[in-house]
């Protein structure tokens, strides 16, 4: 099968064209930029399915109109060319911060929670679940694309594409001297690659499924990374109401992205429905901790 992949320079995208082209598909990797229509028309001509990975991922303000022309715009122009061309089957990368956030690290999220990360004002997230609402509107009008929501994504060396920011962000997140409030739902890039395969094969058009399964608090990451590599413990937890006042006061997305909420998801649908089996991710974010 010719397959149309974009994001293909990406932490997910290397590994996913390994996959592809290992099951003996031809792999059509789109190097342009998304935003450009007519570039991704003629790109994807020919190809009979598409993995839709691009993106932009940033928390500065000077980049929002970049992420929401990436985000937005881009998926856009991926969805006109795969229905003018006729495509058979699509596959969508979004991601967990479009199914919303929580204040209650007992709350887990699934599929079905309603979208409340709007009033955070962040960019990313917003701009992440327009595109996921184009992507549904297109399924109700007879595109067959299937959505996955990966978790935070982490790889070993060999195991995923070039460093993108969330490396930065692991390694900043196990080195602090202090610990942060929140935590997220990780996972690791291998089987964010098998849940994207699983999801091409079986998936249902007009659904989403969450690639993400390891809830762990910032707190217990920074602490488990001292206690497993003989680190210091840090005795400094820095409360959520701090940060949340130093995102007001300097009007920072990046200190509103770390504000203390939680970002805990179920992955039952896709073990369910897809026979996705992810293993323990902390293995992956102890290593890309110590990358760098």
């Amino acid at each position: 099968m010719k397959i149309f992949v974009t994001g293909t320079t990406g932490f997910i995208g290397i590994p996913l064209m390994r996959a592809l082209a290992a099951r003996g598909n031809e792999v059509v990797p789109f190097r342009g930029d998304v935003r450009n229509a007519t570039a991704v028309v003629k790109a994807m001509r020919g190809c009979e399915a598409v993995f839709h990975l691009a993106g932009r991922i940033s928390y500065r303000a000077c980049d929002r109109p970049l992420v929401r022309a990436v985000n937005v715009q881009g998926t856009v122009n991926v969805l006109e060319a795969a229905r003018a061309l006729g495509i058979r089957r699509m596959v969508h990368t979004s991601s967990i911060v479009t199914v919303g956030v929580s204040w209650d690290p007992g709350q887990v999220l699934d599929e079905d929670a309603v979208f409340n990360a709007a009033r955070l004002r962040l960019e990313y997230f917003d701009s992440k679940r327009e595109a996921e609402n184009r992507v549904m509107e297109a399924a109700a009008r007879g595109l067959d694309v299937v959505i996955v929501n990966p978790g935070v994504v982490v790889g070993e060396p060999g195991d995923c594409g070039r460093p993108g920011p969330v490396n930065k962000s692991v390694r900043t997140l196990a080195h602090l001297p202090f610990t942060l409030p929140g935590g997220n739902s990780w996972v690791d890039v291998r089987d964010v690659v098998a849940g994207h395969l699983l999801a091409f094969e079986k998936g249902r058009s007009g659904r989403r499924y969450i690639l993400a399964h390891e809830n762990i608090s910032n707190a217990d990451v920074r602490r488990r990374f001292a206690v497993e590599t003989g680190g210091s413990l840090p005795f400094i937890h820095l409360p959520a109401r701090v940060l949340r006042a130093c995102a007001r006061m300097t009007g920072s997305q990046v200190a509103m992205r770390i504000g203390g909420f939680y970002m805990y998801y179920d992955c039952s649908r896709a073990r369910k429905e897809l026979g996705w089996n992810p293993r323990p991710a902390w293995p992956a974010i102890k290593a890309m901790a110590l990358s760098g």
